[in-house]
């Protein structure tokens, strides 16, 4: 009963994250292409200030924990082909339908 860990879905953490960095006038944002996310990672955070990506390559749920909202009793869930994290890359390409561009 102890280990019992809350769901939390990938776009309420992602809600969570930017309410914690829109105090530092920063922004976490998703890539739109495969070839952006190629280059940056799924997820990057932008500085609004200077238009400049700040982070690259960001891990959500290790974010997450590193701004203190996603607590240890909570998991995050991540919906299929997200890219959001290694588990999902391995089984769904950009387009979430399971397909892969070589």
């Amino acid at each position: 009963m102890g280990n019992e860990k809350t769901a939390v879905f990938e776009q309420v953490l992602i809600q969570r994250i930017n309410h914690k960095l829109n105090a530092d006038a920063k922004q976490l944002r998703t890539a739109r292409s495969f070839q952006m996310e190629i280059s940056i990672g799924h997820y990057f955070i932008v500085d609004l200030r200077r238009n400049s990506i700040k982070r690259q390559q960001i891990d959500l749920d290790e974010l997450g924990r590193e701004l203190g909202v996603l607590s240890d009793s909570e998991v995050a869930i991540f919906a299929i082909g997200s890219g959001a994290s290694p588990r999902c890359r391995s089984n769904a390409g950009p387009r979430g339908d399971g397909s892969r561009s070589i």
